[in-house]
């Protein structure tokens, strides 16, 4: 029984174990204790069930017929002379047994019973003032499943209580059970929760191991082409370095190329000069040379050897 359960809630539990025991023939029990009959509603439906196996008003006309038209053949079959809900109310009063347990000390008790005869006329009644120190010893490891064979902590509270009672007893157990639950419920959240930490820290530590063990293969790698850059950046350095010496070098042969421009420069001068000199000579030469008639030239070439007197050719030449 919740917070919330009230009439609509009673009337669905209701249902649920009449249909039980009056369409599936299924032996049923319904337990209630005094502390659940929360609306006074509630012990009059129940007083209902037990005089006649039905509660008038619980079903519409709607819900039953078909919802009883299964029992047509079950009732053909057991000859029964009435209608089918007669029937079905049968069914109920032999398969359904309510239990209700009642605490005598409760002021409202005696009301209770006198407001529902059937609770008189149509139920067995167990009276039962106080428990016996077996029953107080046992009673604890059955309500408690956690409980080990010491259960002398409840026992102290039976007997030291100032109106000890079965109800009072089984309550306390009962409210044991349900602390002892929810400790251990918010335990196990706990816990959960520390796990999930834990698996979180496990999976960060993992994680780092992968990144060190990766760092470590990229240090590695990182060293070699460091000393392939030492060994690259030497190399620039040296092939800098001769490329400084071929520069001076060639900056000695351009010295010495402009010193040879210069003396060439110069001697180029002096034979323009020389050259200006004999110029007319040549000129004058050349102009002699073309003066020459070609019947002389037949015959200088016809001559076999040259004539002892040069003196004709001198002004020639």
């Amino acid at each position: 029984v919740s917070r919330n359960y009230g009439m609509k809630q009673f009337k669905q539990d209701l249902k649920l174990a009449i249909q039980e025991a009056g369409l599936k023939a299924e032996q049923v029990v319904l337990l209630i204790e005094d502390h659940q009959l929360l609306e006074g509603f509630f012990l009059e439906y129940l007083n209902c069930l037990l005089s006649c196996g039905e509660i008038p008003g619980l079903y519409t006309s709607e819900e039953l017929e078909p919802m009883l038209s299964p029992l047509k053949e079950q009732m053909a079959q057991e000859e029964f002379r009435g209608t089918l809900v007669q029937f079905f109310n049968r069914r109920v009063q032999k398969n359904l047994h309510i239990v209700l347990i009642f605490d005598n000390s409760d002021p409202s008790f005696l009301a209770r019973c006198e407001a529902n005869p059937a609770l008189f006329t149509s139920c067995t009644m167990f009276w039962m003032d106080q428990w016996s120190e077996k029953t107080v010893r046992d009673l604890p490891m059955m309500v408690v499943p956690t409980l080990t064979k010491d259960t002398s902590m409840f026992h102290r509270i039976y007997y030291n209580a100032p109106d000890p009672s079965c109800r009072k007893y089984l309550t306390c157990l009962q409210a044991f059970t349900s602390i002892v639950s929810d400790k251990k419920t918010s335990i196990e959240e706990r816990q959960a929760y520390l796990m999930k930490g834990v698996n979180k820290l496990n999976e960060a530590k993992s994680l780092v191991d992968d990144l060190k063990e990766k760092a470590a293969e990229k240090g590695a790698i990182l060293a070699e082409k460091q000393k392939e850059a030492d060994i690259a950046l030497e190399e620039i350095t040296a092939r800098i370095q001769g490329a400084s010496d071929n520069k001076k070098e060639m900056e000695a042969l351009k010295e010495l190329v402009g010193e040879e421009m210069v003396t060439l420069e110069q001697r180029k001068k002096a034979i323009d000069i020389e050259l200006a000199e004999i110029q007319p000579v040549v000129d004058e030469a050349k102009k002699a040379v073309g003066s020459i008639k070609p019947e002389s030239l037949n015959e200088i070439r016809s001559l076999r050897a040259p004539p002892n007197d040069h003196s004709a050719l001198i002004p020639l030449l």
